[in-house]
């Protein structure tokens, strides 16, 4: 079959040793994976060309270096034979941040090899609750398995329709020339051994990297889909495969790497489960992962259960506190995952604003000294992002804002006291508008009145802070009430009229 990738000889390069071709009924192995492949890859690719040579083919490294992608199976047998110095040949040529190459781990390898360290990893093994080690095999009961495969195939796919598409455009990814990247004096660079123009160069990486938790063997489907779900959306996941270490310091090893992979991770995210896993010395544990992630200051932690869960069965008293956290959410599993990347949408928006707040040190000047205001931006938990937008944008500014308290775990009286406050010392209020709680803001206005006699100093302004097409019809105005029409955020025109207003009386 004609390749999918014209510039090579073949898309995937399979490359393994013949004791891990060992028989499974009427064939082999690795010759049933490849089946599935071969299955899986003709639904979702035109045309592909998958090299599966002998191992002791002497053609061997020609058909490697003129191949697309490597697909290695990888197992102690491997490491030990001269297929490993390939390996490394191909990733001389690529690059390991290329994600050219896709590893199959066997078994359980418990000192990976610094060249395969850092590639992504299909653990083809499991593990069930006595802690005993098992391959995956290709039978229909092996629903794992076969999941395993399907995860391995997207992944193959996006792979080579990235490549495609750059080639397409003209322009080369950094990450598929391999080797370091230099620009040159004369404003070329040089990306590997190739020199383009960086005109034409496109950045390959992920929007950010997440720490996804093991889980109980019950929740591992639950996990997949998770995983899968994330790295749909460019988000990298770790850790790449299970923890698992041996000898006298084992934990130190354990605790280590676990450290290692939350600090260069986002957000933790775990799901849960009633079971108690039993786990050999040297394995981590669900609960081990989320200590070591308490400790690591400022890390956003999510949490997942099943609202189905009778926490009242439970009678292990840390295990059913553990479950009925404050960051355990029991809404679906799919609202999860999107709460999953909401957090990660607002960490974007906080780094976007943080740099654009570093390109413009001086923009408080345009609005002279207002560091003495305080503007309360009113909010619901529908349009808080929003809120923190506006935040960013007035400290900008040089404003001092504040928000409502919205935490689920905050009573109503105490969300009413801070209302309150919030009402009485602020010095300008901003509600952003939403035509589907046309209710609550006009409550609002009429709380704002009512509060009026009780402030020291009448508010200067209210702005009802439009973000839609129209300009509201809310059926109320109030004699220091505005609306800003602002679709577009960043509009200093819209919000330099609303900071007006707070600083035409100062002196």
């Amino acid at each position: 079959m004609s390749t999918y990738l014209s510039n090579y000889q073949h898309d995937i390069f399979v490359s393994y040793v013949s004791e891990d071709n060992e028989p499974y009924a009427d064939t082999g192995w690795v010759n049933a994976l490849v089946a599935r492949l071969k299955n899986k890859l003709g639904l979702k690719l035109a045309t592909y060309s998958l090299c599966l040579p002998e191992p002791d083919n002497s053609e061997f490294i020609e058909k490697l270096q003129n191949s697309a992608t490597l697909l290695l199976i990888l197992s102690k047998t491997y490491l030990a034979s001269p297929r490993c110095d390939e390996l490394r040949t191909f990733l001389n040529q690529v690059g390991k941040s290329s994600g050219r190459i896709f590893v199959v781990e066997r078994e359980t390898i418990i000192d990976r090899p610094p060249e395969i360290q850092g590639l992504p990893i299909y653990q083809f093994w499991t593990m069930d609750a006595a802690g005993q080690l098992y391959g995956l095999m290709p039978s229909p009961e092996d629903q794992i398995y076969h999941q395993k495969v399907d995860d391995l195939t997207v992944q193959l796919v996006e792979k080579l329709k990235h490549m495609y598409n750059s080639s397409q455009q003209g322009g080369i990814n950094v990450g598929d020339v391999g080797g370091d990247v230099n620009m040159q004096a004369d404003g070329d660079i040089v990306a590997g051994n190739k020199i383009v123009q960086q005109t034409i160069i496109q950045a390959d990486g992920s929007r950010a990297t997440v720490f996804l938790a093991e889980v109980t063997d019950d929740l591992q489907e639950h996990r997949n889909t998770v995983k899968r779900y994330l790295e749909q959306q460019q988000i990298q996941v770790l850790p790449e495969s299970l923890y698992f270490f041996a000898g006298a310091n084992a934990a130190e090893q354990l605790q280590q790497a676990i450290e290692t992979d939350l600090q260069k991770s986002a957000v933790f995210m775990q799901i849960l489960s009633s079971s108690i896993p039993q786990r050999p010395p040297g394995m981590s544990t669900p609960q081990l992962q989320h200590g070591s992630a308490l400790a690591i200051a400022d890390l956003p932690i999510l949490q997942w259960r099943d609202a189905k869960l009778d926490l009242t069965a439970i009678t292990n008293p840390v295990l059913k506190d553990f479950l009925d956290a404050t960051t355990v959410s029991t809404s679906s599993l799919e609202e999860f995952k999107l709460d999953i990347m909401r957090k990660l949408e607002g960490i974007e928006a906080q780094r976007e604003a943080d740099k654009r707040r570093a390109a413009k040190p001086n923009s408080s000047t345009v609005t002279g000294d207002i560091n003495d205001n305080l503007i309360f931006i009113n909010t619901t938990m529908e349009d808080q992002e929003l809120g923190e937008e506006i935040g960013d944008l007035l400290d900008e500014h040089g404003l001092s804002y504040c928000l409502p308290l919205l935490e689920e775990d905050i009573s109503p009286a105490e969300k009413r006291q801070d209302l309150e406050e919030n009402l009485l010392d602020c010095d300008g209020i901003i509600m952003p508008y939403d035509p589907k709680l046309v209710k609550w803001l006009r409550e609002q206005l009429r709380y704002c009145r009512r509060l009026q006699g009780k402030r020291e100093q009448p508010l200067k302004s209210i702005g009802v802070f439009n973000t839609t097409d129209k300009k509201p019809s809310l059926g109320m105005k109030l004699p220091n009430m505005c609306v800003l029409d602002c679709t577009d955020l960043n509009d200093d025109v819209c919000l330099g009229s609303f900071i007006k207003t707070l600083t035409s009386g100062d002196s």
